[in-house]
């Protein structure tokens, strides 16, 4: 009749559905064992669909498994869903770790959408592995930061954002709360105001970092220092700053002048002796 062939269609459209589905479908007796089973079964577990049917679906996990988390046909009688992840037995001795969606029917027969999470694990490995880099990655970076004997500055342009212990001792402030905060101008002497901005204005619109240059910096004593500081742009915090790094020269310049000084004098000293 064409009420039957309608049925048979709608049949067969169902079955070919499930064959094309790219998760495992499966569907099983109120006691366990396996009526149906699409190709995706097949290609996961390794067993045709012919030896599926004699099957229990214990029969996918090992005994530890099972102690583990049990099958939970209790709850699927009394019409729960029972969504649940269990490392799977493959018919080669392999295992895979799967994701199990069951439910019954109205019939008494339990349908299992089962997910192979393979993929999904090697994507959340991957993500640890990338993490654990990471961290890794910032620890190396906080003691260099920190420990660094070179005076190492951060800010963004305008305020200073963090600084370690070196430049701490540098700008002889008693802690580093004192200096975070600050506007950078409150450190630099009047005469390395141009040479500053210019630096900075092209470190932010190149990216390249600075060649290293002399410049001027006020201590919290007052005393003017000279350094020979170089600048490059990192990613702080999600926004751009910059990470200055300088070592004071101060004493080299001094210990320079006096000894340009003395060879002067000497040279003037020998010029002055008469020849005979």
């Amino acid at each position: 009749t064409e009420r039957e062939q309608a049925l048979f269609l709608s049949e067969k459209s169902c079955r070919e559905l499930v064959d094309q589905a790219g998760d495992v479908i499966v569907k099983s007796s109120t006691e366990g064992y396996f009526i149906q089973a699409n190709e995706a079964a097949v290609l996961l577990f390794g067993y045709s669909i012919t030896e599926l049917r004699t099957m229990h679906v214990s029969q996918l996990f090992d005994t530890e498994t099972l102690q583990q988390k049990p099958l939970r046909f209790d709850l699927l009688k009394s019409g729960r869903t029972v969504i649940s992840e269990r490392l799977a037995t493959k018919k080669d001795g392999s295992t895979v770790l799967v994701e199990m969606n069951s439910k019954i029917l109205s019939s008494g027969e339990i349908v299992s959408i089962i997910r192979d999470l393979t993929d999904r694990t090697r994507t959340k490995d991957a993500l640890a592995q990338a993490q654990e880099i990471a961290r890794e990655a910032e620890d190396r970076y906080f003691k260099l930061f920190s420990y660094s004997p070179y005076p190492i500055v951060v800010h963004d342009g305008n305020i200073v954002l963090n600084a370690n212990q070196a430049a701490i001792q540098f700008f002889d402030e008693s802690n580093v709360r004192k200096y975070l905060g600050r506007h950078i101008v409150e450190f630099l002497h009047p005469d390395s105001y141009a040479d500053s901005h210019q630096r900075l204005q092209k470190l932010f619109a190149t990216g390249e970092s600075n060649q290293p240059t002399l410049q001027k910096y006020i201590i919290a004593s007052g005393e003017v220092r000279t350094v020979e500081a170089k600048a490059v742009l990192i990613d702080y915090s999600g926004k751009k700053a910059v990470l200055t790094s300088f070592r004071d020269i101060t004493e080299e310049i001094s210990n320079r002048d006096r000894l340009q000084q003395s060879e002067k004098e000497y040279r003037n000293l020998i010029d002055a002796i008469p020849y005979p």
